[in-house]
């Protein structure tokens, strides 16, 4: 019986080549892990770097309300003129003697009342702001927002949180409102 032949090697010389061509296989393998890593150690970067700003963005946001909701809390309360200079002319203004109002739309376009007071003899532009509340249909429920207030039965004046009116009504902070998603 006859052993079989043993196999055939490669000459020196094609290890040679083949030792080449996967060292040139490996490294183009490499090549394109190392651009893909950083192309996506890029583009987390460029994430994190919106996410920032648009956090620094919301919390100058955030600043600017908090201050303006100061001025809506009496003494320092806004008048009707620089409610007008910050939020444009009314859709409608009410004269009520020692109460005047204003129509304005909301953050979500529903329409918002902001109510003024004023002392006797003063004219309409020294009033102060009061109170805004919602202007509802006859369709919609009574509940009142965390941003309304208005007068109790004792005749004094409910005051709603100065915050969620000022995000009711941006203009008052000099903000934009921001756009329903």
């Amino acid at each position: 019986m006859e052993l079989p032949s043993p196999p055939v090697l490669p000459s020196k010389p094609q290890y040679l080549i083949l030792k080449i061509a996967a060292g040139v296989l490996l490294g183009i393998l490499a090549a394109s892990a190392m651009y893909v890593a950083g192309n996506e150690w890029l583009s987390y970067r460029r994430f994190q770097a919106e996410a920032e700003a648009q956090l620094k963005e919301a919390g100058i946001r955030r600043k600017k309300i908090e201050n303006a909701a100061q001025d809506l809390v009496l003494p320092s309360a806004l008048k009707v003129s620089e409610v007008v200079e910050r939020c444009g002319p009314p859709r409608v203004f009410h004269s009520f003697g020692y109460h005047p109002s204003m129509d304005y739309s909301g953050s979500d376009g529903h329409p918002i009342k902001v109510h003024f007071g004023c002392r006797e003899g003063a004219t309409e532009q020294d009033c102060v702001f009061l109170f805004m509340s919602r202007i509802r249909q006859s369709y919609e429920s009574e509940s009142r927002e965390g941003y309304e207030d208005g007068f109790l039965s004792d005749g004094s004046v409910r005051q709603g949180d100065p915050i969620r009116q000022v995000e009711e009504l941006p203009c008052l902070a000099g903000v934009e409102t921001q756009p329903l998603r």
